[in-house]
């Protein structure tokens, strides 16, 4: 039998997300945001049963006003398939903006570019 050589990493990133979600009960913040950080760069796992980092995460950062962190969470979750709780979507959109002003922020355009735009757009 062949032990899978990522099982010791699958075990503490479950552990630090478990954390992570007391840590958020008990109303510590900035711990709770530092071990699902720290569960998501060890990988946690993508099964259902599992404790999954990225959407109580992206919360965390939203109840902080870190809007665009909480993009950030959403899209790396978006690029590696990992399922964000349709609410927190809809949450995001309504607090901070759209996907798309997220994109074109993390882009580097200038408000004044994007007012020009939005002008050309409605003539």
């Amino acid at each position: 039998m062949k032990i899978d050589p990522r099982g010791g990493r699958l075990r503490l990133a479950e552990a630090h997300c478990q954390r992570g979600s007391a840590l958020q009960r008990a109303k510590k913040l900035d711990s709770a945001i530092a071990d699902y950080e720290r569960a998501m760069e060890l990988g946690a796992p993508s099964d259902g049963c599992d404790c999954q980092p990225e959407s109580p995460l992206a919360w965390l950062y939203l109840e902080k006003g870190q809007y665009d962190k909480s993009w950030e969470v959403v899209h790396r979750a978006q690029s590696s398939s990992r399922w964000i709780t349709p609410e927190l979507l809809d949450h995001i959109n309504r607090t901070c903006g759209s996907a798309v002003d997220y994109l074109v922020k993390q882009a580097g355009v200038r408000e004044e570019t994007l007012e020009r735009l939005r002008k050309d757009l409605l003539e």
